[in-house]
Parts: structure tokens; sequence; C-alpha cells
């Protein structure tokens, strides 16, 4: 996979440039990374691009472990030194260097060691490859046929001669360094399967410049003199030829490990990028006007890149990930969809929970630039947290969002005060100043409901609960209670059913109507009934509204909250002291009791009922005339 170029022979000081391909090169962000006035020849990178080893034409070599961010210089001997070619380990711990010597390091340019074929003395050493485990070395000498080949890290070296007619400068190796190539300046291109025991001529005679190989050594990709990249996908067995847009002065080849990703870079400062094995390309503009002089090496998934361009400085750019715009989000009781769009090809997925933590996750795997992603079995009244995650289909670079809300509608009650501090934290109900237990007011954010049993109030969301005459509330206090049984015990009359709603000590005003289910017998279903109400100290009750019983349930609208009767208005008995108070009747007398039978009872039809009311009146008319007779004698 490692490229070697031969065309920058020619070129004597070097720009060193990092940066990350994406669909659109535009995006990426340069950054200078270090200073100085150095002549770098080559670059290098460990698979996931975080070792970067730079050599330069004289001396030095200045080696990153973080991603170019930091440099150390290394000096492999203190005699000066022209080198020309490095290449590392997967890893980055194992380092080749040539020049007039050879020099290998396997503690990322720690300390360094001469390690040159026996028998060898100086000579221009220029092409250098390195096996993914470091064990396996590829070495050529300039303007020679010679090829030296290394299993033992270095530490001894066989010759191996493709044929005695070239020299070989374009050299590749696969990744365990079993599968080699090179090629002459003119001459056809060798290809090894045996870690250089043998070699077949493969392809036509070019003026071969650069070479590249994918690890497992199927893919071979080769420049030429003319311009023209020369593709094999089986090892070199059969090649196409590809010309890439412009007719560019190409120098420079590179390429991810399975061979898909390549990057090709040309003397005008044109970068090209493909991602279907150098079948089509995209021409990529320049950055700040730069002439690129070729491209070193990439890392294995193609994403880091290394070019070279006339200067000296080293810089580092990368590609954003995925970049998301236009996010909405829409719910309903049990499901929501989301929706966003991103600058590049990527995937979709939302990671939702209701924490942070998510724990669920829904995938698209379309790799489009629109996304939508629905969401489905969710729970109703519910506020879930979720974060969008799109990695682009070229590079597989990752874009996440920060974390977000949304909630789902449906049947949202509180029925304690802890319930409702939950969904007062959740956000479904908004203080508005103060805290919760000493509040102006709230505003309900969902369709709300405050339960007891069957008895409740449900507030539209929007509204706003307030004090009705001003002041702080605890809202944590606000609660419905069915007080039925109650108010049957302290007033005569048909009192079906009654609730309390808001606070002991205040009565409560809502900036919209709020729905209040009263429980009542399911004997009344079918009827209407009125509804009365009582404010918080008064000694009356003032008609409100009727309501129509359905299921045992007598179901009004209403904008404030304080008590609340259905059925006759609550009348104070004869024996109470009257003024509206809310006591219990005195002890009934023996007659009393018996008129108690034709109260109406749980399980009565309409028809019952209608029949106790009239023996009722019958015995009311019956005891007045009685009275009447005793006043006539």
């Amino acid at each position: 996979m490692h490229l070697k170029s031969t065309r920058a022979i020619f070129f004597f000081s070097f720009f060193v440039f990092f940066f990350s391909l994406s669909q659109n090169a535009l995006a990426l962000t340069w950054t200078a990374t270090n200073s100085g006035n150095s002549n770098w020849a080559d670059v290098t990178t460990s698979d996931d691009g975080s070792v970067v080893a730079v050599a330069d034409s004289s001396d030095d070599v200045i080696i990153s472990l973080d991603y170019g961010q930091t440099w150390s210089t290394s000096t492999p001997t203190t005699t000066s030194m022209s080198w020309s070619k490095i290449d590392v380990s997967a890893d980055g711990s194992t380092v080749a260097l040539t020049g007039d010597h050879i020099y290998i390091s396997t503690n990322t340019g720690s300390t360094w060691t001469e390690m040159q074929p026996a028998g060898t003395s100086t000579q221009a050493w220029w092409g250098v490859e390195v096996s993914d485990d470091g064990s396996v070395m590829l070495a050529t000498i300039d303007n020679s046929s010679d090829v030296y080949v290394s299993t033992t890290t270095g530490s001894t070296w066989y010759l191996t001669q493709p044929t005695t007619t070239v020299g070989f400068y374009a050299t590749a190796l696969s990744s365990d360094g079993s599968t080699m190539a090179v090629a002459g300046d003119p001459g056809f291109i060798y290809t090894s399967t045996d870690y250089g025991q043998t070699w077949t001529p493969r392809h036509t005679s070019e003026l071969w410049w650069e070479m590249s190989m994918s690890d497992d050594g199927s893919k071979i990709f080769a420049v030429d003199l003319n311009d023209t990249i020369n593709i094999s996908s089986n090892s070199g067995v059969s090649w196409s030829v590809v010309t890439v847009p412009d007719f560019p002065t190409l120098s420079g080849i590179s390429n991810s490990a399975d061979g898909t990703k390549v990057v090709l870079s040309d003397l005008n400062g044109e970068l090209f990028t493909s991602t279907s094995t150098g079948q089509t390309w995209t021409r990529q503009l320049s950055v700040s006007g730069l002439g690129w002089d070729l491209f070193a090496d990439s890392s294995d998934d193609g994403v880091n890149v290394y070019t070279n361009e006339g200067g000296a400085k080293i810089w580092r750019g990368r590609a954003n990930p995925p970049a998301f715009s236009g996010i909405s989000t829409t719910s309903a009781t049990t499901t929501a969809a989301i929706d966003w769009t991103t600058d590049l090809a990527a995937d979709a997925t939302v990671n939702y929970g209701t924490t942070i933590s998510y724990g669920q996750s829904a995938t698209d795997a379309s790799g489009t630039t629109s996304h939508s992603v629905s969401l489905s079995g969710l729970d109703s009244c519910t506020t879930y947290h979720y974060q969008l995650e799109s990695t682009d289909s070229d590079y597989s670079q990752v874009g996440t969002t920060s974390d977000a809300t949304f909630g789902t509608a449906g049947d949202c009650f509180g029925s304690n005060p802890a319930e409702v501090a939950q969904d007062i934290a959740d956000g479904q109900i908004v203080v508005v100043g103060g805290v919760a237990t000493n509040t102006p007011s709230v505003t309900f954010n969902i369709d709300y409901s405050i339960v007891s049993g069957s008895a409740s109030i449900k507030f539209s969301s929007g509204t706003q609960l307030t004090n009705s005459e001003g002041g702080n509330i605890n809202f944590l206090d606000v609660t419905v209670e069915d007080v039925t049984s109650s108010l049957q015990g302290a007033y005569v009359g048909d009192i079906a059913g009654a609730v309390s709603v808001g606070l002991v000590s205040a009565d409560l005003s809502f900036t919209q109507n709020a729905t209040i289910t009263i429980p009542v017998s399911t004997s009344y279903n079918g009827q209407t009934l009125n509804v009365y109400s009582q404010g918080e100290g008064a000694s009356t009750w003032t008609l409100e509204t009727a309501c129509l019983v359905t299921g045992g349930l007598c179901v009004f609208v209403s904008n404030h909250a304080t008590y609340f009767s259905a059925g006759d208005e609550p009348q104070d008995p004869p024996s109470s002291s009257g003024g509206g108070t809310k006591t219990k009747r005195d002890t009934p007398s023996t007659e009393e009791e018996s008129d108690n039978s034709l109260e109406p009872a749980e399980g009565d039809s309409p028809l019952q009922i209608k029949l106790k009311k009239i023996i009722s009146l019958l015995l009311q008319v019956i005891e007045l005339q009685k009275k009447l007779l005793e006043l006539s004698t």
C-alpha cells in the first residue's frame, strides 16, 4: 500500500501535507504543524495515521505520534546523510530508512541500527517497503536491477533480480510481505508472490513513475510517464488503463488497504480522488493555490493521506465528518420520526432512550444526504433523549449530534407530588418564576392530567395555571380529590358526585379551559346533570354548566378550579345552622332513615330512580297534608 515517488527525484524541497479525504475535499481544514526550513524527501504513516515519519534529504528524520500535532527530531547517524525513502510498519514501531546506507529502528525512531545487506558498501539506496509486522522488507538501489529482500527485520538480506536490464524505482508490498511489485524506467512491471524468490513480468513496457498496492496484493496501481493510471485487480495478471480528467501531470498515487479508495496528485496543484478502485475520479481543487509534488502515503482506511509540495513546512488537514442541518422531530402517542440533512452522502442512525444513556437505536443504511428515521413502540407521554449519527458512505467518518429531546403525546398525568415533580424535571411542565413549591404560575408543554382514581383535571398544551387571587402557590400541592361521600353527608339533595380541584387555600385560574371529570354512579348514564361550583371559603353554590353522564363519568370544562358537584344543587339540611358550611348532617331520625331507602343507589335503572323520586315526592305531599289537617283541627 505504501507509495514511493520516483518523479520526486527532480525536486529538492517540499511541504508535507496530511489530510482526510471526503466526497468534498473543500471541507478540509488546514493547519501548519511546524516551522523550519528543511528539504523533505519522503513521508510515511502507520495504518491508523497516528504515527507520521518524515525524512529530510539531508540528515534529519522527524516523527509525530499524534497525527502531526507535535514533532520530535530523530537522528539515525551523526554522519551527514542524504535520505531518499522512509517506511513504517502497521503500528509505526518499525521504521526503515534509505540513503547512502539502510538504517532501521524498532522503537519508532528512538534508536537506530545500520542494517544494510552484507557485502554492500555505500550505495545510492532508493526504494524501501516494510510489511505490516515489520519483519519483511524490500529495498532497491538507484539505477540498479538489484532488489534486496529481508524477512528478519533487516538482520539478513538476500539478493534477487527480476531482470538485469533496467533499474527499479517504483516499488510496492502487500501487508504480509509475500506479494511484491517493482517497476523500472523503462521496463515491465514485475510481481512476486513468494517473497521475491521468483518474479513474473507483467503488463507492457513503460516509463513507470509510481506504484501502490492493496494490503492483500490483489490490486496494483501504477502511474506511467504518459500520465495514465494502470490498474490490476488480480495481482498483475490483467490490467486496465484509466485517464483522469484534464490530463494532469501525475506525480503520486496511494490507496486504502482494500484498494477501493485511491488518491492522485499532479504537479499543477490538483488533487483527484476515487472511491471505485480508480474507475471514476473526482477532480478536487488545490489548497491555497499550492501545487502537489507527490502523495507519499495514506492510512489503511484511505482517510489520512500525506503529500509533499514545494516548500518547508509540514501541514495537517482533516476533513470534517458529515455535518448536520435541518433537524426536525414529529411525534405521536407511541411513534416518532426524526428528519435531517447531511452535507455528505451517509447512513442514518438515531440513538434514543428515556435517559442520556439511550440504549436503543434505529438505522437507515441508505447512503443519502436526506434522512428520515422512524421510531415505534414508544411509551406515551414520555420525554425521550436522542442523538443523531451519520457515517459517510465513502470514508466511514462518523458525525454525531449533541443530546436533544422530544416528547410523545398521550395520557400524560401525575397522581402524586413525586410524579408531578418528575414531569417538571422532564420539561413537560414549566415553572414560570420561582420554584415548583413557590411559584406564581406554571405552563403545561403537553396535554397533562392530574388524577386521583377516576377523578381528574386535564390541561391542554400551552395552558398557564395561576392563583385566581394572585400570589404564589405550591404547585406540588395541587390535587384532585373525589369528595362525593363528604358532600352527600353534608348537604341534602341528589348529589351524584363531587370533586375538589386545586388547593385547599386558593382557587386556580387557567388561560384555557381544562377538562374536569367527576365520577358518578353508572345509574346516571344517559342523564344530563347540572354541575355546580363553590369557591374556596364561599357559602353558596353557582350553576357552572351541565354534563351528559357516560360510563359513570360526568365530564365538563372550566377555566377555574375549586369544588364541583354534579346533580342537584347542594342544600343545607334543615337541622344545620345554614350558611353553606360543609358540615355533616345531624343524626337522621327513624323516619329519615326509612326515607333513605328511596335514595338512588348504584345499580338502579333510570326507571327505578324516577319511581323512587315520585314516591319520595308523594310521601312529602302526604306529610304536608297531615300537617295541614293538624292545623285545621
